[in-house]
């Protein structure tokens, strides 16, 4: 994902990608299916976590 993203992006495109990579690879988001965060992986921008 980290190579996927590009400057100007939004956090939900890397994170498509890689719900992409996880659904064709059958494994499972720990913070989706496991705490129902709204993404399938947890990123923050620019090192901040909010």
């Amino acid at each position: 994902m980290k190579n996927f993203a590009k400057p100007g992006f939004y956090t939900k495109q890397p994170d498509d990608y890689g719900a992409a990579i996880f659904y064709h690879s059958g494994a499972k988001s720990a913070p989706y299916e496991t705490y129902q965060f709204p993404g399938f992986a947890c990123m923050s921008v620019n090192n901040e976590i909010s």
